[in-house]
């Protein structure tokens, strides 16, 4: 009956995310079993950290969730290491193509860098190479053409392996039909793509990603009722914000 009673009033604190379940034990209850290794769950998506780490963190003292860290620590932290080296590498590339100076170094960029592009970095690109100033009409059209054939392949990968890496957000889908406005590319299968995954990312759009698409759609003469509807009714909510 006791443990029942913990139980149920830690399963009260779920809402709360776990981070008082320990201030609410007893100092001889839980220390180990089903509670604690719920709570480990929790920090499943930390990638475990260290043993002492999740000892400080939850109160482990031992159980299923420990040896499991235990047995795969060496794992998780190399897989952490390796995940967070690629993102420093993925924000080293966006920043080389928020510095390119003409469509000749994005076109470097990609050559040195194009397998780590995800949907996020080719909606850089796009937005980049709308906003140069000048362009080689050879290197403009070559990676202009590269970008649209890599955003194509990054939608098809994510409707195929749901890669969270190649889902375009809101501000990303918003970001790309504004530059392909801009730069006046005739793009219906690409767009098509873009404004489906827009509509289910409605709620998402904030005032600038509202005008910005609804610009890029009237330009385009593109017609998508659907979205048009839906990002009016967007805009409605957030009138203020205009």
């Amino acid at each position: 009956e006791a443990d029942g009673r913990r139980c149920r009033k830690a399963c009260r604190l779920d809402s709360e995310g776990w981070g008082r379940l320990l201030q609410e034990m007893d100092p001889g209850g839980w220390q180990g079993g089903e509670r604690h290794w719920q709570t480990g769950e929790r920090y499943q998506q930390g990638g475990y950290g260290t043993k002492p780490q999740l000892e400080a963190r939850t109160g482990w003292q031992g159980g299923e969730r420990h040896w499991r860290a235990e047995k795969q620590g060496q794992g998780c932290e190399q897989k952490q290491a390796q995940g967070g080296s690629e993102k420093q590498q993925q924000i080293q590339v966006g920043r080389k193509i928020t510095e390119s100076q003409d469509p000749s170094d994005i076109k470097d960029v990609l050559t040195k860098h194009g397998d780590m592009f995800t949907a996020r970095l080719v909606a850089t690109a796009l937005n980049k190479l709308a906003k140069l100033p000048s362009r080689d009409a050879r290197a403009f059209d070559e990676v202009c053409g590269t970008l649209c054939t890599m955003a194509k392949q990054q939608i098809r990968a994510f409707e195929t392996q749901g890669s969270t890496s190649a889902d375009f957000n809101a501000q990303e889908i918003s970001n790309t039909l504004w530059a392909l406005a801009k730069m006046e590319q005739h793009q219906p299968d690409l767009v098509n793509k873009l404004c489906s995954q827009a509509c289910s990312q409605r709620a998402e759009f904030n005032a600038q990603g509202v005008s910005n698409t609804l610009w890029a759609l009237a330009t385009m003469e593109q017609v998508q009722p659907d979205l048009v509807k839906k990002l009016c009714s967007q805009a409605c909510s957030q009138s203020a914000e205009f």
